[in-house]
């Protein structure tokens, strides 16, 4: 018991200790089995220790001596600008002064990534090689890359020697900085005493410094290293030039980096022997980040050549190095910070101790990302029994010539040196929502904290954009600082972003492939290939700002102020008088209706990158989208009064309102109307399409059947309590009647429907059901502006009656079940539903992107012909769930809660566990909360009915999805009947196919990801094709093809006459099949198939694409094509087993006739059908 009490204080609970200890097992690398790579290692050492010096000489004369010396083909990699033949600089070796092995492989904090692990071998130069100005222009780096091609040519020369190590040598850098490029080498494989490529390791030498090689005040951030005007020169007057150039931090952090690698392999022995848990906690870290986009190295299924560069791991940029800099901040939460005068600090103690457990290590450095502002507040590691340089280099010069600065506890360099700003913003973004996850205790993320990538930008970013880096920065000088001339670029784009975009965006990053920026390799004999020049931008939107018409700038009594606005923003600069009285420069944003607004950020990334970087080409992944959710817009302004993209779910909720307030003034009425409650999608703005409004008066004539539909929003009459209801529930149904024909002729009366209809409907099959207790009638109310709704009254006392029913005893079991059946329909409609519309709209309102998340994911089921088998609310909690939930922050775009909703469905083991959606909770949560939690008590509740569930069901043919919220759960109000399992299933290998695509990000294009919303038909037994022009939704097809829809009207047409509607000649016109008159709801192809599927329903079932589908696939019963006795009543059509095939029986044996059915098909379908196709 104590065990268990200190286990579940030390980790966040058993569980997650026992998967993290089964994890460190795994990922920790075989250091008992480093026979041969140790053997290895000493050899490089005695081998890189007696090599010959080469005297020092200028530029030829040292590449011949290295050619001569070693006979091998190695190309010296210099950083540009390179040296000319005629510098005077001089080139020499001498062996190493030191050669050790550094880092994580010595120190036992190494994780294994799918590419194995890092072993750092680093070979220090004499100081005798260098001068005294040796840190100015380059000359250095020179000769550091002169150095490390002698010790890689030396490698391949014993390598290819009898008995060599048999290494694979090439050359590496990161982050495409070419000053700091070092040696790979691989194990050759040859099953030698030398062999260690079972350890899965790869060698990496480093070419380093002696400490002091350099004064360390030269290179301190503010000082000038790069003489832009004298590079490639030998005149380095410090004095005359340093004033006038510019500070070079980066370049300076680059020199003193080489000889601190050393020093900080020593200080992280010191805390390493202090706390026992560091090594598992540095271990927790880098496994982490190796799953983000943080750090080089490649997925399992890069390796194995399973996929492509666009949908490789993404990498920020800068971060490379993130492994060591997530250890040196753990090592500097157990040190405390250094205390540094003039500069800004609040916490002066340790965060953590020496006795922690690794989980709560790991939890400590996650939080202190999460919170800490390092823009704000630097940090600075305290020194440790290591020589400080913080009198050489002032300390606050990490503040003034960086952005955010963390500080090495020798006070010489600043670790996040080379990480751009939306680099470590995303850093701290993703260390944030890893906290949410370790503060929810009722369920276990481990798997997305640990296990999962999460490194793919399009499940990253709310937009992402894909571009060409044509231009380099117009300051030499960066260039040469920063190292790189695609990382200047890159980081100077990301500045310009930050500048237009505003506060518009919570993080913009710049993203690369393992094959692009992040790690480039290369053969020794060859110069590095060229780099691609094309990057990836992750935008995360702040969703209240983000689509806002206008950018206020500043007034025009500032000049240098609104100067620098008018030079930015170019010709889209104005000085305008707004409402508050204010004479402001701004920029506006017009846009054409609620959809537009959506690519307002698109519009300034194109502008502000086409005006200061001079790029016009950018994709976006979003744009991929377009289109998705409307109609064909030609076709659309002829049908509908009002364009679906115009304004959007305005329109409808304008016509609710309109609706509202004729049915409150109706005052004839023997009963008060006292509320208009709405229950529908259309009224939540979470259908699939837009309702738009129908052109009624062109119904038959301009508008032809095939965009005559009529959508539906089904809203609840709340009438006042009255004594007059009788307390028979046939009877209540009577007199819903009466009250329906009562207001349906007071509307028509009262002249408040001109134009427009009301009349009494009944639910599907009412005729046929014999159950009276069945609520089955509604009021059905068309607009004149195009648009129908249906109104139902709700009688609280209908359920006492029913649940009074089913408790009395004397209740047969037929009754029982009537009785069940009519109140499971009543709460659906009258309890559970509007409680659900008032949630999500609820919902809706705090997160603006879940209205398009839920229409994308409702339009790609229902493209997989699978919508009918999924109730619309349970996709509307999925997506809920993808917004509340603290795995991921809430998206700001459509595009990106689709993704996310996608990788949901993907993952989500939903047959081992439920999926807890807090919605209350998020409601009610204060604004800016960063996550919200399912309420212990209702989780235990949701869990016990799960567990219920699947013990009682274990077939799973009922609640296969079981989503609970707090006000179900149960997961019974929606999710009691479907989907099956069988369709979860199928659900989810389409989802994780079509995650497999989305990777690709903003590399997709629109045709690729229009793919994903086509059904596949191979595995159907038969096919059947509908007409096209016979279908009334067929313009919302998402694969509407014109040339096919005028085939189609040829062959239906009683004329030979095309229709005006496609042929664009508004002067003919053609017959209609189904008529002028308006059929609100109506469908062919849904109504068709409920008809085959209640006549076949033990034959077969049906699959279709309730968005205008022209196409229904079809499975038959794989028991009925067994072999069976013949008997009477079989319940399917027949047909007998030839003699050949017969069994030895005394019966006739029969199997089902599928021919047959087909004709029957056919015949039912008549004009309907185009054709069936039978495998």
């Amino acid at each position: 018991m104590e065990m268990l009490k200190n286990t579940s204080e030390l980790f966040k609970s058993n569980i997650f200790k026992h998967k993290t200890d089964e994890m460190l097992a795994e990922i920790r690398p075989a250091y008992e089995k480093s026979a041969a790579l140790d053997m290895v290692l000493r050899h490089l050492k005695s081998l890189f220790e007696g090599l010959a010096p080469i005297q020092p000489q200028t530029l030829e004369p040292a590449l011949d001596s290295l050619q001569k010396t070693y006979k091998v083909p190695v190309k010296v990699v210099f950083p540009d600008p390179q040296p000319k033949e005629s510098s005077p600089l001089r080139f020499g070796f001498e062996k190493p002064s030191r050669v050790q092995v550094v880092g994580s492989w010595i120190l036992r904090t190494s994780a294994l990534r799918p590419e194995g692990v890092d072993v750092d071998l680093v070979v220090t130069m004499p100081s005798d090689l260098f001068q005294d100005k040796d840190h100015l222009n380059m000359r250095y780096f020179h000769k550091r890359a002169y150095y490390l091609a002698n010790i890689a040519a030396a490698i391949v020369r014993s390598s290819r020697s009898p008995g060599g190590l048999g290494l694979e040598v090439e050359y590496a850098c990161q982050d495409d900085d070419v000053r700091k490029t070092y040696l790979v080498l691989r194990s050759g494989r040859d099953k030698s005493q030398t062999d260690f490529s079972k350890l899965r390791a790869v060698i990496k030498v480093h070419v380093a410094s002696e400490e002091g090689l350099f004064p360390p005040a030269r290179l301190a951030p503010s000082r000038n290293s790069i003489r832009t005007s004298k590079l490639g020169s030998e005149d380095h007057d410090e004095a005359s030039t340093s004033q006038a150039e510019p500070p070079t931090p980066h370049y300076n952090a680059a020199i003193l980096a080489d000889a601190l690698a050393s020093t900080h392999t020593i200080y992280l022995n010191k805390i390493l022997q202090s706390c026992g848990e560091f090594a598992p906690a540095a271990m927790l870290l880098k496994t982490w980040a190796s799953q983000r986009p943080f750090g080089s190295g490649q997925t399992r299924a890069e390796i194995k050549g399973k996929i492509g560069e666009a949908n490789a791991r993404r990498v920020a940029l800068g971060t490379s190095s993130i492994r060591f800099i997530l250890t040196m901040l753990l090592a500097h939460l157990l040190n405390g910070p250094e205390k540094v005068p003039g500069v800004k600090t609040v916490t002066t103690t340790a965060r953590l101790g020496t006795g922690f457990s690794s989980y709560q290590l790991f939890r400590g450095v996650i939080d202190f990302l999460a919170h800490h502002d390092f823009a704000k507040e630097a940090v600075f590691m305290k020194t440790v029994g290591l020589p400080s340089q913080r009198d050489s280099i002032p300390s606050v010069d990490f503040v003034d010539h960086f952005p955010h600065a963390f500080v090495d506890p020798t006070g010489s360099i600043n670790l996040f040196a080379g990480l751009p700003s939306g680099s470590l913003q995303l850093l701290q973004a993703e260390a944030r929502a890893t906290l949410a996850m370790l503060n929810d205790h009722e369920q276990d993320y481990f798997d997305d904290i640990f296990m999962r990538e999460r490194s793919k930008s399009s499940f990253l970013f709310d937009e992402v954009a894909k571009l060409d880096l044509i231009r380099a920065t117009k300051e030499r000088a960066a260039q040469v600082d920063i190292g790189s001339a695609i990382r200047a670029r890159a980081m100077h784009l990301e500045a310009t972003l930050r500048k237009g975009l505003t506060n518009r965006i919570r993080g913009c990053c710049i993203l690369s492939s393992n094959a692009g920026v992040s790690l480039q390799k290369w053969p020794l004999n060859s110069s590095r290939p060229s780099q691609k020049m094309s990057a990836e931008v992750g935008l995360q939107l702040d969703a209240s700002q983000a689509f806002r018409l206008v950018d206020h700038g500043p007034p025009p009594e500032d000049k240098e102020a609104a100067q620098a606005f008018s030079e930015f923003w170019g010709n889209l600069a104005e000085l305008r008088r707004f409402r508050d009285g204010r004479i402001v420069h701004s920029v506006i944003w017009n846009a054409k209706g609620a959809f537009d607004k959506l690519n307002i950020p698109h519009r300034i990334f194109r502008h502000v990158l086409a005006r200061h970087d001079e790029i016009q080409r950018v994709s976006f992944y979003g744009e991929g989208f377009n289109g998705l959710l409307s109609p064909e817009k030609e076709l659309a302004e002829k049908a509908y009064l009002v364009q679906p993209e115009e304004r959007g779910f305005h329109t409808v909720q304008t016509a609710y309102d309109e609706l509202s307030k004729m049915l409150r003034g109706l005052n004839d009425l023997p009963l008060a109307l006292i509320g208009v409650v709405p229950s529908s999608a259309n009224l939540r703005a979470m259908s699939a399409m837009v309702p738009s409004p129908v052109n009624l008066e062109a119904l038959g004539t301009r508008v032809p059947d095939y965009a005559s539909h009529i959508p539906v929003a089904d809203v609840i009459l709340n009438l006042e309590s009255s004594t007059r209801w009788p307390d028979d529930v046939p009877a209540i149904q009577a007199m819903k009647l009466a009250l329906y024909q009562r207001m349906a002729e007071s509307l028509v009366e009262s002249g408040k429907l001109e134009g427009g209809s009301a009349r009494i409907v009944f639910d599907q099959n009412t005729n046929d059901n014999t159950n009276k207790l069945l609520d089955t009638s509604a009021l059905e109310v068309i607009l004149r502006t195009g648009l129908a709704f249906r109104a139902r009254i709700h009688h609280d006392r209908e359920r006492n009656l029913l649940e009074r029913i089913l408790a009395e005893k004397t209740t047969s079991a037929r009754q029982k079940k009537q009785a069940r059946e009519a109140l499971d329909r009543l709460k659906v409609r009258y309890v559970s539903g509007p409680r659900h519309h008032q949630t999500m709209a609820a919902l809706q309102h705090r997160f603006p992107a879940l209205s398009a998340t839920v229409r994308l994911l409702k339009r790609w089921i229902a493209a997989q012909m699978l919508s009918r088998h999924v109730p619309d609310e349970l996709v509307e909690l999925v997506c809920a769930q993808v917004f509340v939930s603290p795995s991921d922050k809430a998206p700001a775009t459509g595009s990106s809660g689709f993704s996310l909703a996608l990788r949901r469905l993907a993952t989500w083991r939903w047959r081992e566990e439920p999926l807890l959606v807090a919605t209350a909770s998020a409601i009610s949560a204060p604004e800016g909360a960063e996550s919200v939690r399912f309420p212990t008590s209702k989780a235990i509740e949701a869990e016990s009915a799960f567990k219920l569930a699947r013990s009682s069901d274990p077939a799973m043919n009922h609640l296969a999805w079981f989503i609970a919220s707090e006000e179900d759960t149960a997961g019974s109000d929606f999710g009691r009947r479907e989907p099956g399992a069988s369709i979860a299933d199928a659900l989810q290998r389409l989802a994780r196919a079509a995650c497999t695509i989305l990777e690709a990000g903003p590399n997709l294009g629109a045709d690729t990801i229009k793919a994903l919303f086509v059904p596949a038909l191979g595995h159907y037994d038969f096919v059947i094709r509908l007409e096209q022009a016979l279908l009334p939704r067929y313009l919302s097809n998402v694969s509407f093809d014109g040339q096919a829809l005028k085939k189609s009207l040829q062959r239906t047409s009683p004329t030979t006459k095309v229709q005006a509607f496609v042929n664009r000649d508004q002067g003919s016109s053609s017959s209609s099949s189904l008529g002028s008159e308006p059929k609100p709801g109506f469908d062919t192809a849904t109504e068709f198939v409920e008809l085959l599927q209640d006549l076949y329903s033990d034959t077969f079932r049906l699959f279709h694409d309730e968005q205008g589908g022209d196409v229904i696939g079809g499975m038959w019963n794989p028991s009925l094509s067994k072999r069976r006795d013949f008997k009477v009543a079989l319940g399917f059509n027949t047909m007998p087993v030839s003699p050949e095939d017969e069994a030895s029986s005394s019966k006739r044996g029969v199997v089902l006739n599928k021919e047959a059915v087909l004709d029957e098909i056919r015949r039912l379908g008549s004009s309907l059908i185009r054709e069936v196709i039978c495998k």
